[in-house]
């Protein structure tokens, strides 16, 4: 009942304003600003209905969030002062019409768009879950609050013409007040300035915090700011060259539709994890764009300039240009590919340098604290470390007390280790958090019934390592190879060995092994599958092999091996591999298949 109310609310809200913009569409085309480009009005309501309807998805999907509704206040003010706008021009510019309305609606025009900075700010300040980055950032919140006040009552109450319209006379101006309120915008807009720069700036400080899920949450916003950070230098670039007779400003205002787009992914999850794929792309496509439009104006606009050629004169340096950046677009997309990798994938040092605490439980087990592994002695306690491997193992869920009594001390009465269990507990939470920084539930959650590790504040690398098997393997499925090859590839370099290794016969660690283990001959055989049809046969043989090390029965890789070498001319070696293969069969009981032929896969 009560998501179909939120449901009826938002869906009344949206086709008001949506409504709104109609109203202000057929008043602008009734009657047209003089000097002002059509383009531009057309354009305007481009961000305008992105952020209404991504904020009404948003608000009715997730209605407890603010982050939907400062979206949507955003998309409805917007509209209200295109409303107001369109028919304050039309009284003005157009033709006659009732005084007190036109003054009433350029009254509201003149201050209510402040609201709209008002919630973009809040949402950036808010943004993904709702609350502040940290305590002390109520600062930026109650300093964008004063600063917002200052600027209404300045803008409502200065007595005197509008700024928005400036042949009406404030209606509702307070004689003789017009030096403090003057005072007062004027202290109010840098408040409101520097509180909604500060606000952008918390997506960064959020960032260096989150976790996996938060972080590409974050990235989607800030990969929609980029686009229109680019958008702008780009645009900025070709107007002041003369290259083109656009209007740039019409681009901007297209390009900042992105930034609702993008948060209603990130909020609602469609896809969140594809971010890596499209910053990867966008990365390419930004890098060829700059090197063309840098060989483009080098050639046309510099040395035309030089020889007195006018831009676009000279058909012989278009050409020219055409081909220059024909010759240098293959070898740098190659590089950009490369390092999109290293930024999308990066390597595990490299992301656990971005945490704080850090897990390695991929082969030898280690705890680094900032990229430095803890000592073992750091431990004090054998128990406490193989309590915090328990936890890893069962991937984030919560297990019982009994549970963990049972595996770390067998055999031993309740009331005996129930003491010992706490006193483990408090040792990893300190081994984890020396400093006190954070909470103690902060990486160790635990009530009187269960524990359980909080992942969102560490870094796995066999919780990478899945991730990235799972998210390769389903772009395979797709037919997406290029893109499933990088994501396998990272997932392959990230499997350093199988899951703690030092405590291979505990039951606890097994499902976890094999399940890590399985994902990892799943990657490996895709891998060598993919690099078997593009014609690599080395690269194929080398996967097999690397299945082979940690399962010689595996009878997949045995004939994938022995089909690679024999593709890649190396027969002999494909015998003796044949033979291999068939010892092991031979001792698991199970028939040998023939030899693979070169056209076999």
């Amino acid at each position: 009942m009560k998501n179909r109310a939120t449901l009826a609310v938002v869906l009344g809200l949206w086709t008001v304003t949506l409504a709104l913009a109609v109203v202000a569409a057929v008043l602008k085309n009734v009657g047209h600003t003089p000097g002002r480009s059509p383009t531009y009005e057309n354009l305007l309501f481009l961000p305008v209905l992105a952020f209404s309807t991504a904020g009404a998805l948003v608000a009715w999907r997730r209605p407890r969030l603010p982050a939907g509704w400062l979206l949507f206040a955003v998309g409805v003010v917007w509209t209200v002062v295109g409303v107001l706008d369109e028919y304050v021009n039309h009284i003005l510019v157009a033709g006659p019409g009732s005084p007190r309305s036109g003054a009433l609606a350029a009254w509201l025009l003149n201050w209510v768009w402040v609201l709209a900075f008002v919630a973009l700010g809040l949402f950036f300040l808010l943004f993904p879950d709702g609350r502040l980055p940290g305590r002390s950032w109520r600062v930026v919140l109650w300093a964008g609050t004063a600063g917002s006040t200052l600027v209404l009552a300045g803008r409502a109450f200065m007595p005197g013409p509008m700024a928005e319209a400036p042949a009406i006379a404030n209606p509702f101006g307070i004689h003789g007040g017009g030096g403090i309120l003057g005072a007062a915008e004027a202290v109010g807009n840098p408040m409101v300035a520097v509180a909604e720069i500060a606000c952008v700036g918390s997506l960064f400080a959020r960032y260096r915090r989150a976790d996996g899920v938060q972080r590409r949450q974050l990235l989607w916003v800030a990969l929609a700011g980029v686009v229109f950070v680019a958008v702008m230098l780009v645009g900025n670039v070709l107007s002041l060259t003369g290259v083109t007779s656009i209007d740039i400003g019409d681009v901007y205002i297209a390009s900042f539709a992105g930034v609702p787009i993008a948060a209603a992914i990130a909020i609602l999850r469609y896809r969140l994890f594809d971010v890596d794929l499209v910053i990867g792309k966008a990365i390419v496509l930004g890098g060829l764009l700059g090197f063309i439009t840098a060989v483009y104006l080098g050639v046309v606009v510099g040395v035309g300039a030089a020889v007195g050629q006018g831009t676009g004169s000279n058909v012989v340096l278009a050409v020219l240009a055409t081909a220059l950046a024909a010759v240098g677009v293959q070898p740098l997309r190659a590089r950009l590919q490369r390092f999109a990798r290293q930024v999308v994938f990066p390597t595990a040092s490299d992301t656990e340098r971005l945490a704080d605490i850090a897990i390695r439980a991929l082969g030898a087990f280690r705890v680094l604290r900032g990229g430095r592994p803890v000592p073992v002695a750091a431990w004090q306690s054998k128990k406490a470390r193989t309590l915090v491997k328990i936890l890893v193992a069962r991937r984030g869920r919560a297990t019982t007390r009994d549970q963990l009594m049972e595996a770390l001390w067998p055999d031993e009465a309740p009331e005996v280790v129930t003491r010992r269990l706490s006193v483990a507990l408090a040792t990893a939470r300190a081994v984890l958090d020396p400093d006190r920084r954070h909470p103690p539930e902060h990486f160790i959650v635990a009530d009187k019934d269960a524990i359980r590790l909080d992942l969102a504040n560490l870094r796995v690398d066999v919780e990478r390592f899945l991730l990235l098997a799972t998210k390769g393997l389903a772009l395979h499925r797709e037919g997406r190879l290029a893109e499933a090859r990088a994501a396998l590839q990272a997932a392959e370099t990230a499997y350093a060995g199988d899951f703690l290794e030092e405590d291979r016969y505990e039951d606890w660690a097994a499902p976890m092994r094999e399940e890590a283990l399985a994902a990892y001959h799943s990657t490996a055989m895709t891998l060598a599958k993919i690099a078997a049809r593009s014609g690599d046969h080395d690269a194929a043989v080398r996967y097999y092999l690397r299945i082979l090390e940690r399962d010689g029965y595996n009878e997949r890789a045995h004939l994938g091996l022995v089909a690679a070498l024999e593709r890649d001319g190396r027969r002999g070696e494909a015998r003796r591999r044949y033979r291999v293969y068939a010892e092991r069969m031979a001792q698991i009981e199970v028939p040998v298949a023939p030899f693979p032929s070169s056209e076999r896969a």
